[in-house]
């Protein structure tokens, strides 16, 4: 099947998965189990079976969907003749908890209210009613649920009598919180036996034991050993009986168990013994001792724990407030041991925001951000360790300084000469504090300071006209934008020359003396704008009678004009009213009527008067002036679209003081001020949303001279998280995600501090996913992290732009295989929504292949023999019937280990991951090797089908962590041991000192497996799950071959080799290897083999279930096992369960399971 990369839509998957629904529902029709949700494991046990007497009652179970509302009840129904006159809500106890030993009990009443649940008994049933302020948790899914009836239950007089004849009582537990169980009692006339009854569950299944017939010799069986809440003076030890039964611990600093035995009065299913006295940080052994009711005592093996040291509890010292600015400040404490972070604050003693950091460390520092200014804040620091101990200090404050950070210059600053007028425009800075513009305006020279100048206009319009003009005149301007502290920014810069207006068209000297508004303007002859230029309408002159010079400067209005003195026409021809020379440098002409495309920036610097060629530094700062952005040789550095830039000259060395400094960004220029300090002029600009733009900074000289710098700013966009999914999908940004920044310091990783830089580390994405850090020029890795999604890790770039930024992929975790399966719906809807779940499990090991592919060093490989959307292709067409884990663990391998083989290393030895009980080697483990210090990951393997790896390293201190679903590593069944049958060097999580350069690390690994029970049912739906699985990808195949017919070509040739061959290789990871030499399954009266048993393996000493195999129609099975001792059992429907001797295996090597077995049938 060719499978189109774009993105697949809901009507097509549905379409995709009822053609699986319609090819395979023969092949499932009548082989579909009852999927009513079962609460597991169960147990439901009694003190006496006797006919008629009254007993105590105990059901256990786990519940796989939990009470969330009000209206959910827990219903027992009795179906056969119980007689439950005889109890009362004092009779009964609800328990329950996330294990044995945790369990709460709830209270209980007639009727449920907040907090109580409701009980109400009937002559065949007990119902419990949920709390009416119930929601999600109030028992929460997987919890283990305890219900005791009788003389166990606290306060407990009353018992349930059994049925008056010999019978195998039913027990139903149901009600609406959604889980059922159906359990079988057996009432018998003799007394001497106590019996468990036999609940379907998942739980790993021991040998059997606790029932039989009268005279009970039977002890009972121990299993699900754990111990928890352990101090450094107490532990718990739980465990679970199949019988009630006592609950004894035997303990001590050796196997001798010299400390005493502790013990819990009375007979129950799930034990649990408290052990106090304990020494700090010591190692004790214990052993479970469990008798039932008739003294048959059960023992487990030798098991050991260890007590937490003495506590060293954390201390808070050295608490500062540093680094505070109008908006910010940066809190700093230490701890003698190391914790996490928190700093509560806000204007008053009950805070109201926070800043947290999960990391654990023993110096601490918070930055504060959004602070006012001028403002006393309260605050108090919180540590937390990892043994959960949590210190605060006492409440502190600091105030924040006056605003001193002026607002960024307005952008688009523009002014366009018209008639008589000057158009200006501008685009107002985003600072949240900002007041106004003000803008001033000069003749000659631009203004340079708010106060410098006439002022033309004061408010937060972006746009104004200046019509005080005269024509032919250039004006030059600058908007200083000022926030609510009244600090003015820097000023931009723009000029232009107003225009004349036009000439009347016909006799101008008669239309301005005819006495007429002859332009209907409202003004008549020498009072129109037209006519005062004009000779006729020029005034006389007034001449005084004494010293001309004299009248046009003392100030008095000689002509009684309204004019004195220069501003009177009379005088401005005479040389005491001729304007004052222009300064040294002046600006380039500007035709009437345009704004300059580049502000006044001298082309060449020009030296002193004398003769000395000053060389002016700027220095460029982002990140509110926290980060220096680093020009390189070129000139050229990097600021994130759209942020503020501040600009700073240093007035150091220069040597002489500048008349004046300014700088341009494009076409827009800027001033530069002298800061507070008197050290260097500053200015600051708006980057450009995208691409570059030059800047020149200048500066004219007292005397002459200037000096001029031209760099170019590019805008950096940033990072974007993103959805992975086929190629050719459309790609969607991902809002929320967690971003974590790494720095290579010293060689070393170590998670970037943004807090002297005013940033978050970790931080979340924006919307459609975009992030950005403004950081110094380094090493960066960024790891991204969401609920739902797989968490990735990007490639180390060089950041040379001061901004980081990379688009990294996040992959949707997919469904289950049988999620949205109900009993509730029809077959053919169950088929079809398990078919669709595996379309989108196979987009997701695609995508997860495809990603590998993608990787830099696989790229290297591939990029000259194959596409990787080749093979992105292919792999669709496979990847149904492949385990997700093993595709990408086989993808890593296939891909990564030969590139290890191409750089030469000679092989010295290797190391073994192992099944811990089987002795096998495990294929396809993941092996990391971590920094011990960091615990970033410095190599990762994958064992080939020997476990075998290996790593050579330099000097350091390593862990080595091994991940395979189904295992658990380290190993507890091996723990402390050095030496396994053929297996030595065992390695079970610990640290490892490499002094000696490209040691080779390979070490042997045991691993635990972790196998669960599963029902029949549910092994025989995830058997023909597989059956689909692998007809789908053959059935892909075959679509291919059939186009390739249709429709010749290489593209599609070459589409179908790489099937096929994917199609071989992925097959060998999705089918479990099975022996040649094959055990048969038989019935022991036909002697005919039994198809669909489900044969299981268990390891003798941990009771541990290894493997499970389902018959084929030969009644084949196979187990390959080395050094131990094991049993297998048997079962199907309609036949005895069956449990074999042990087989003791303990001298042989790779060995093979493969024992005949004979079911008998039940009797009807």
């Amino acid at each position: 099947m060719i499978v189109s990369t774009g993105s697949l839509s809901r009507k097509f998957r549905m379409v995709v998965a009822a053609c699986i629904a319609a090819s395979f529902v023969s092949l499932v029709s009548g082989a579909l189990p009852s999927m009513a949700a079962r609460a597991t494991p169960g147990t439901y046990a009694v003190t006496r079976h006797q006919i008629s007497v009254p007993v105590d009652h105990e059901m256990r179970f786990k519940t796989p969907t939990g009470v969330d509302a009000s209206s959910d009840t827990i219903v027992l129904t009795y179906y056969t003749n119980f007689d439950l006159t005889g109890i009362g809500i004092g009779d009964i106890d609800l328990f329950h908890g996330p294990s044995t030993g945790l369990e709460v009990s709830e209270t209980l009443a007639a009727s449920p209210s907040a907090g109580v649940w409701g009980v109400t008994t009937s002559t065949a049933s007990i119902t419990f009613t949920a709390p009416t302020d119930s929601a999600a948790g109030e028992i929460a899914v997987n919890d283990f649920v305890v219900i005791r009836i009788g003389t166990n239950a606290s306060g407990g007089i009353g018992r349930i009598a059994n049925p008056s004849t010999i019978q195998n009582a039913q027990i139903l537990l149901a009600g609406t919180f959604g889980d059922t169980i159906v359990v079988s009692v057996p009432i018998i006339s003799n007394d001497s036996v106590t019996v468990t009854a036999t609940v379907e569950a998942t739980s790993t299944e021991p040998p059997p034991g606790g029932g039989g017939g009268p005279g009970d010799v039977i002890a009972p069986t121990i299993s699900n050993i754990q111990v928890i809440n352990i101090t450094t003076s107490t532990a718990t030890v739980t465990w679970d009986t199949n019988e009630l039964a006592s609950s004894e611990v035997a303990y001590g600093l050796t196997m001798a168990y010299g400390s005493g035995t502790a013990i819990v009065p009375g007979l129950v299913a799930g034990h649990s013994v408290t052990l106090t006295g304990l020494t700090p940080g010591t190692q004790y052994h214990f052993q479970i001792l469990s008798r039932d009711g008739s003294g048959n005592l059960a023992t487990s093996a030798d098991a050991t724990f260890t007590t937490l040291g003495v506590v060293v509890l954390p201390v808070i010292s050295n608490v500062q407030v540093v680094n505070i600015t109008d908006t910010t400040a940066l809190v700093t404490w230490s701890t003698n041991v190391l914790t996490n972070s928190k700093v509560n604050y806000g204007k008053t003693i009950l805070y109201g925001s926070s800043v947290t950091d999960p990391g654990f460390v023993t110096s601490h520092s918070l930055p504060l951000s959004g602070l006012s200014p001028s403002t006393t804040y309260n605050f108090s620091v919180t540590s937390v360790d990892q043994l959960s101990n949590s210190v605060s200090s006492l409440n502190a404050t600091f105030k924040t300084l006056k605003d001193q950070t002026p607002p960024a210059n307005v952008m688009s600053f523009t002014a366009v000469g018209g008639v008589m007028i000057v158009t200006l425009t501008w685009t107002l800075p985003s600072d949240p504090d900002l007041a106004g513009v003000r803008i001033m305006r000069k003749q000659g020279t631009y203004p340079t300071g708010p106060m410098d100048g006439n002022l033309i206009f004061s408010g937060m319009a972006t746009s104004t006209v200046d019509i005080a003009v005269v024509a032919g005149t250039t004006y030059y301007y600058a908007p200083f934008a000022y926030d609510t502290a009244e600090n003015y920014a820097s000023g931009a810069l723009a000029q232009a020359t107003p225009t004349a207006p036009p000439p009347t068209p016909e006799n101008t000297a008669a239309a301005c003396s005819n006495g007429v508004d002859d332009d209907k303007d409202g003004l008549i002859d020498c009072l129109d704008l037209d006519c005062k230029t004009l000779p006729i309408c020029a005034p006389p002159p007034v001449i005084t009678p004494e010293n001309t010079a004299a009248a046009c400067s003392n100030g008095v209005d000689d002509d009684k004009d309204g004019l004195i003195d220069c501003l009177d026409l009379d005088c401005k021809s005479l040389p005491v009213c001729a304007p004052a020379p222009p300064p040294p440098v002046e600006p380039p002409p500007v035709e009437p009527g345009t704004s300059p495309e580049v502000p006044i920036v001298p082309p060449e610097p020009e030296p002193t008067p004398s003769g000395e060629v000053i060389t002016i530094s700027p220095v460029f700062y982002g990140a509110n002036g926290s980060v220096q952005l680093v020009p390189n040789p070129s000139g050229v550095f990097g600021a994130i679209g759209g942020s503020t830039v501040l600009v700073v000259v240093p007035l150091s060395g220069l040597g002489v003081s500048p008349d004046r400094a300014y700088f341009s960004v494009g076409t827009q220029g800027y001033n530069l001020v002298l800061n507070a300090d008197g050290t260097a002029y500053t200015g600051s600009f708006t980057a450009p949303g995208s691409g570059s733009q030059p800047i020149v900074v200048a500066m004219d000289f007292q005397g002459g001279g200037s000096a001029v710098s031209l760099y170019t700013v590019v805008a950096q966009g940033g990072g974007q998280v993103v959805e992975e999914g086929l190629l050719g999908a459309t790609v969607q940004g991902i809002e929320g995600a967690t971003v974590t920044l790494f720095v290579q310091e010293g060689g070393v990783w170590v998670p970037w501090n943004g807090a002297p830089y005013g940033q978050a580390n970790p931080k979340a994405t924006g919307v459609n996913g975009w992030f950005a850090f403004q950081v110094p020029n380094g090493r960066y890795y960024a790891e991204v992290e969401k609920i739902g999604f797989t968490k990735a890790v990007s490639a180390p770039i060089m950041v040379t732009l001061n901004v980081y930024g990379d688009r990294i992929g996040l992959i949707k975790l997919p469904v289950t295989p049988f999620a949205g399966v109900s009993d509730t719906q029809p077959l053919i809807e169950n088929v079809t929504q398990v078919a669709e779940n595996i379309v989108e499990q196979s987009i997701y090991a695609v995508t997860v292949a495809r990603m590998f592919i993608q990787q830099p060093e696989i790229q290297e490989v591939v990029k000259n023999t194959v596409s990787p959307a080749l093979i992105g292709v292919s792999l669709i067409n496979v990847a149904s019937a492949l385990p997700l884990f093993n595709a990408v663990a086989y993808a890593q391998y296939l891909f990564t280990q030969p590139i290890l083989l191409l750089a030469r290393r000679k092989k010295k030895k290797w190391g073994i991951v192992y099944n811990s009980l089987t002795k096998q080697p495990v294929e396809l483990a993941i092996v990391r090797l971590r920094d011990a210090k960091t615990q970033l990951i410095i190599q990762t393997k994958v064992t080939d089908k020997f476990g075998r790896y290996s790593f050579i390293v330099k000097l350091g201190v390593y862990v080595i962590e091994v991940v395979k679903p189904g295992y658990v590593f380290p190993s507890q069944h091996m723990k402390d041991k050095t030496e396994d049958v053929d297996y030595i060097d065992l390695y079970h999580g610990t640290k490892l000192l490499v002094d000696v350069k490209n040691t080779v690390i390979a070490q042997n690994i045991p691993v635990d497996p972790v196998v669960a029970t599963e029902t029949p049912k549910r092994i025989l739906w995830k058997k023909l799950l597989r059956s689909i699985q692998h007809n789908l990808s053959l059935v892909t195949i075959i679509v291919a071959m059939v186009a390739l017919v249709i429709k010749p070509g290489l593209q599609i040739a070459i589409i179908l080799l790489f099937q096929v061959v994917f199609y071989l290789l992925f097959r060998r990871l999705a089918t479990s290897i099975h022996a040649r030499d094959w055990g048969r399954v038989v019935d022991d009266m036909k002697k005919t083999p039994i198809s669909g048993v489900i044969v299981r393996i268990f390891d003798k000493k941990f009771n541990k279930l290894l493997e499970t195999q389902v018959t084929d129609a030969n009644g084949k099975y196979g187990f390959f096992v080395r050094r131990n001792i094991y049993y297998v059992t048997a079962e199907r429907e309609g036949y005895e369960k069956y449990t074999s001797p042990d087989i003791d295996l303990s001298q042989k090597d790779d060995a093979l399971i493969d024992q005949g077995i004979r079911l008998k049938k039940l009797k009807t």
